[in-house]
């Protein structure tokens, strides 16, 4: 269960397994609690601490460095996609 909050299909899975295995609702509830917390807090932190620098990046370098990490990035992610594309054919 607590795992299962940090992988995308586990996340949805996971109570269905737990119910499936006859967890016991305290220990389902527990750690599925945990996990909760866990990932709300390290998601909220990496939110702030990314925005937090982003926006020191925009205030040193302008809108025009945050457009070229923009254009770069998507070029990236292009590339990476035509590559996955290829090795799939």
């Amino acid at each position: 269960m607590f795992l299962g909050r940090f992988v995308a299909v586990l996340r949805v899975t996971a109570a269905w397994l737990a119910g499936i295995t006859h967890m016991t609702w305290w220990r389902f509830f527990l750690w599925n609690a945990a996990g909760g917390i866990v990932w709300a807090i390290g998601v909220g932190l990496l939110a702030y601490y990314f925005g937090k620098a982003a926006a020191d990046a925009i205030s040193t370098y302008g809108f025009t460095g945050a457009a070229v990490v923009i254009v770069l990035a998507a070029l990236v992610f292009g590339a990476i996609h035509l590559w996955q594309r290829r090795m799939a054919e």
